[in-house]
């Protein structure tokens, strides 16, 4: 009994892969790495596969000390003073984006012929399928071009850019006080210094409250001017013991192209060290920072799916040389960013490449269905009947 169900089963599939294959055999699908030859008017469209962008915003603080740091807490009072020159490194934020590029190895042939050579086929600019007889064609841009295995960098040159110098923070803007350049030694001349940054608190004290002695002080706009500018020159005079400090932001760009689908793929995305920022990948006074996606393995049900219809033809002999068009289904992930095994950004993406390969029936090509992609995925849209 149970081998008589499982022949009418594999009749029943070969009457319908028959029944539809002499209405659509003008139209064949094939992998353009498997064509033997183009027997008619051929178009050529590819399947995507997503590369993953990854935008790290970092902030760079440079930090140098004041001539006379030593003396800042015996003769101001000061304890935080900057002590060394130093810069150091810190990622603020990270972002993930994706976007397709053709995978070389989907790249499909369209075999068309007779009155069936007129498939309106949408393509993106880089050759992804958009859509097949589209009702409307939606203007969307993709980025796309040829892509191999990588890891790459963009928008950095530490040798060009000098970002970790420390000459880009002096002194220049300390008004020149003669007084203190007259004295002989450099703690005469801190002194000196000193001294003069007290004598300019005592003068906007002076001012605020009043000295007693003085009939007519400014007041309004006029007061707060006044202030200001002795705020200013005290701080400027203040960080020839204090030191000087500044941040800058720069964000840079990792471009990583995930190949053979796994459950857990790790790479190194790019070094980074703490004193000197992103370094190159044979610098190992830098960490690695690990790119690492998680599959969700959502599609294995299809894949199986797969492998079991096509054991099922060759045990029914059944001549499958005829193709619809070939999409990708693809897969979720989560994309995380690590430091010393320590998370610090995740995000969910689609896949392209870690899905699996469908085909579609040929009799969708039959001039009477509308079909939309979504390019950047290979995922079809919506089918829709137009005839």
């Amino acid at each position: 009994m149970k081998y008589n169900k499982y022949f009418v089963f594999l009749f029943a599939i070969s009457v319908v892969f028959f029944s539809c294959k002499t209405e659509s055999q003008l139209v064949n699908v094939t992998n353009l790495n498997e064509a033997q030859g183009v027997r008619g008017y051929s178009s050529l469209y590819a399947l995507p596969k997503t590369v993953v962008r990854v935008n790290v915003r970092f902030v760079q603080t440079i930090s140098k000390k004041g001539p006379y740091s030593k003396y800042a807490k015996s003769l101001l009072g000061v304890e935080n003073a900057i002590s060394r020159n130093y810069i150091e490194w810190s990622i603020k934020k990270v972002d993930f984006a994706s976007y397709a590029v053709p995978d070389t190895n989907y790249i499909y042939i369209i075999e068309q012929g007779g009155s069936l050579n007129n498939i309106g086929l949408s393509l993106t600019a880089c050759g992804l399928i958009s859509s097949v007889n589209a009702l409307e064609v939606n203007d969307q841009k993709y980025l796309g071009g040829n892509a191999e295995n990588y890891i790459e960098t963009l928008n950095f040159n530490p040798e060009e850019e000098q970002i970790n110098k420390m000459d880009i923070l002096d002194f220049n803007d300390v008004p020149f006080v003669k007084s203190v350049q007259s004295q002989k030694t450099e703690y005469e001349r801190a002194k000196a210094m000193a001294a003069k940054i007290y004598t300019l608190r005592e003068d906007r004290a002076a001012i605020i409250v009043g000295d007693g002695y003085t009939e007519a002080m400014p007041d309004g706009l006029a007061l707060k001017e006044i202030v200001a500018n002795i705020d200013r020159l005290e701080q400027k005079y203040l960080s020839l013991f204090t030191g000087k400090r500044i941040k800058r932001e720069f964000t840079y760009k990792f471009d990583f192209l995930p190949t053979t689908p796994k459950k857990i793929t790790q790479a190194i995305l790019f070094r980074f060290s703490k004193s000197k920022g992103v370094v190159s990948f044979n610098d190992v006074s830098g960490s690695p920072v690990i790119i690492e996606i998680n599959s969700f393995q959502n599609v294995s049900q299809i894949k199986k799916f797969n492998n079991k219809q096509e054991y099922l033809k060759r045990v029914a002999e059944i001549d499958d040389d005829i193709h619809g068009l070939f999409y990708r289904i693809p897969e979720m992930g989560v994309v995380r960013l690590l430091i010393d095994e320590k998370v610090i950004a995740e995000r969910k993406l689609m896949l392209a490449q870690f899905g699996e390969v469908h085909p579609l029936n040929p009799v969708y090509l039959n001039g009477a269905y509308s079909i939309e992609f979504y390019p950047e995925l290979g995922s079809i849209k919506q089918i829709t009947k137009i005839k």
